[in-house]
């Protein structure tokens, strides 16, 4: 079954004791691209996810995002004394002989190089393994939603494909009495132009029918009839991708074409039309499958 490139996921739980929200979004594009936010207490494990994420994701152009309630996040900011307690004691002897009041300077204080800091702390195994549990959750609804929507483009697709088939059977249906116009028109065309001249019947109809073979879609007819049944088996193939039915669809379109180049009847080219119209549609949907 095929998959739709498109796809959302959303799962929300604890993680160390904290709320943890995670979102993946995706996109159509020809190779997997990951764009990973995290908050900053998970930094430290971003090489890990993003390897994980690279063997359970397929193409696209995925979003994920991953967000804490900062509310329940210790900060790790931590007052450095030892550079506070070297600044205060020049700022004490600069206040002393300028007359400056030490509570005046308090704001600027707090802004000095070196006095805050963040302390960092490395994500534990057992935090990591509660935010993997949480990132396969959603992992799983996106793979879910794009298994929804793979199921509608599936639909689409074998609709066009039976229009096209049934206007190749329209076109066999059409094929013998072409043969027969083709072969009035030119006789026609002939008595009308040579009102002198003998026509040798026997050579006319050698000669038509050397014409009829080369414009013969009979052996076109045989290998579309071919290619949607080969397209129909694999769309339904657990493992299909959307690139190896895209070829499929090459080689459908390139029948359709030569089954116009060598249509010589109005009737046939409009079927023709259609067919091009449906395969085009075909084309655009499966630019939207993984």
């Amino acid at each position: 079954m095929i998959k739709s490139m498109t796809g959302f996921g959303r799962a929300s739980g604890a993680v160390n004791g904290i709320n943890v929200t995670m979102e993946v979004k995706s996109l159509n594009s020809k190779f997997l691209e990951i764009n990973l936010r995290l908050p900053a207490p998970f930094r430290d494990r971003e090489m890990d996810i993003r390897m994980y994420l690279t063997k359970v994701l397929e193409r696209g152009r995925v979003d994920i995002s991953i967000s804490m309630d900062e509310s329940m996040v210790d900060t790790g900011v931590s007052l450095n004394t030892k550079a506070a307690s070297g600044y205060i004691a020049q700022l004490k002897d600069l206040c002393n002989a300028n007359g400056i009041d030490m509570k005046d300077i308090m704001p600027a204080f707090l802004q000095l190089p070196n006095i805050t800091g963040m302390q960092r702390t490395d994500t534990s195994d057992e935090t990591f393994a509660a935010l993997q549990s949480l990132t396969a959750e959603a992992i799983s609804r996106f793979n879910e939603f794009r298994a929804k929507e793979g199921s509608i483009l599936m639909q689409d697709l074998l609709q066009c494909l039976t229009t096209i088939e049934s206007d190749a059977e329209q076109v066999a249906a059409n094929a013998p009495k072409r043969a027969e116009n083709i072969r009035q028109r030119i006789l026609q065309q002939l008595q009308s132009n040579s009102d002198n001249i003998v026509i040798d019947h026997n050579r006319f109809e050698q000669e038509l029918i050397y014409y009829l073979e080369r414009i013969d879609i009979n052996e076109e007819r045989v290998r579309l009839h071919s290619h949607c049944n080969y397209f129909r088996e694999c769309i339904h193939a657990p493992d299909v991708s959307g690139k190896k039915l895209g070829f499929i669809l090459q080689e459908i379109g390139r029948e359709i074409n030569t089954m116009g180049a060598k249509a010589n009847d109005a009737a046939i080219q409009k079927m023709i039309i259609g067919m091009k119209d449906d395969l085009e549609k075909m084309k655009e949907q499966i630019l939207n499958v993984l």
